[in-house]
């Protein structure tokens, strides 16, 4: 073992020693996450039966049928989210470039297969999927 790696062993079991560790059974987050009341209380109305209705829909079904009519009004939000709902979100677009908006700089390795495995690293880093190869 060198002498560096001798030096950074002994300063990362004095950092770990000051590191409080809980007990066994004892949370480090006592009081949980904090509860989202807007979302239980929307999710506990929307299971509940609504009184006047004659089909005893819930407050769900009859939000759902509220949103239909309302789309089929010509209500373009409301056809916005029923479909972002239904069908998922559309997928955008992105433009990927290098630093100052120039064009990415891909080094050419020589070797084709390093070129794709950092054309992949660069599509993965930046969130985007490659295309089927055509």
């Amino acid at each position: 073992m060198c002498a560096d790696t001798a030096n950074r062993d002994k300063i990362r079991e004095k950092q770990n020693a000051n590191l409080r560790q809980f007990k066994p059974g004892q949370s480090g987050n006592p009081n949980g996450r904090p509860r989202k009341l807007f979302t239980e209380a929307a999710l506990k109305l929307g299971k509940t039966k609504h009184k006047e209705d004659k089909e005893k829909r819930t407050f769900a079904e009859l939000a759902i049928r509220g949103m239909y009519n309302e789309a089929i009004k010509g209500n373009v939000a409301a056809w916005v989210a029923l479909a972002d709902r239904l069908e998922g979100k559309p997928l955008q677009g992105m433009e990927l470039s290098g630093p100052g908006g120039n064009p990415l700089q891909i080094e050419n390795i020589g070797n084709p297969v390093e070129n794709e495995k950092r054309i992949a690293e660069l599509l993965a880093k930046s969130g985007a999927k490659k295309k089927a190869e055509e």
